[in-house]
């Protein structure tokens, strides 16, 4: 099984050294510009979702299976984020990657797309003659979208939909079928997409004495999960990690306390 590429949150504050008391400033987002994820493929055919977290994979896997020779375009199955995050999004390749079966058969030739919709945009990638036969027993059908630059808004959707136009059996037998799986523990589905999925939001800082308290939002389609299944979660200050384990709570995150003669975010 791969190793999962870790989900890390870091806010680095770069500060001026004041006295407590003098502690004013107005709530700021910090971060995240877009940046590549892999999207795990959940849920049933006709009603997906896609998730960054390993741990939304259920104990089965969903499955689609193919028993017939395809002549026109069926749509295979269909995951989307409703809403998506806002912000802009870099021209770049997305990676599409499917788990699959031939069996009974001695492969499968295959002519199939994947259509990325992101608002009012939509991009498509196809197979070619490097991944259009598909061999015997298991694999992953991987295919390429090219997506041009863009913005999402707060209301937009990405979807992600897996159609085939043709399916040719080779040497069939009784029973013969492609299935395509998806969504279960150790199921390697998934999209690679370069997206904004993340905010970090610092707000004004609260002092109480010589006690310092600093809350940051993490606002994402993801909701509480962002915060929770993130491998860390820390604050930095002129490159040091402010010690003590953040309070998560579920309108946000917060570093608490922060203790002494420390340093103060300027605006």
């Amino acid at each position: 099984m791969r190793t999962i590429k870790p989900l890390i949150l870091c806010a680095i504050l770069l500060a001026s050294c004041l006295p407590l008391t003098n502690v004013t400033a107005d709530s700021e987002e910090v971060c995240c510009d877009s940046t590549t994820v892999e999207l795990f493929l959940l849920g049933p055919a006709s009603s997906g979702e896609m998730s960054p977290f390993e741990a939304d994979l259920a104990e089965e896997s969903e499955e689609k299976k193919i028993s017939d020779a395809i002549a026109q375009q069926e749509e295979i199955a269909s995951w989307e984020i409703d809403p998506s995050w806002p912000g802009a999004y870099p021209s770049s390749t997305w990676e599409f990657s499917i788990d699959y079966e031939v069996a009974n058969a001695g492969g499968a030739q295959i002519n199939a797309s994947v259509e990325v919709a992101i608002g009012g945009d939509t991009f498509t990638g196809t197979t070619d003659q490097t991944n259009s036969f598909l061999a015997a027993g298991s694999g992953q059908l991987t295919i390429d979208v090219n997506v041009d630059a863009g913005s999402i808004s707060s209301s937009s959707a990405i979807t992600v939909t897996l159609s085939a136009q043709t399916v040719v059996f080779s040497v069939p037998g009784t029973d013969a079928g492609l299935t395509f799986s998806w969504g279960g523990i150790g199921d390697e589905s998934s999209m690679t997409a370069d997206i904004p999925i993340v905010s970090l939001r610092l707000e004004e800082p609260v002092s109480d004495g010589m006690e310092v308290y600093l809350s940051m939002i993490v606002a994402s389609p993801f909701g509480q999960m962002t915060a929770a299944h993130a491998n860390t979660l820390e604050l930095r200050v002129n490159g040091a990690v402010v010690s003590g384990d953040p309070i998560v709570t579920s309108s946000g995150v917060s570093f608490s306390p922060w203790t002494g003669n420390r340093c103060n975010y300027p605006y």
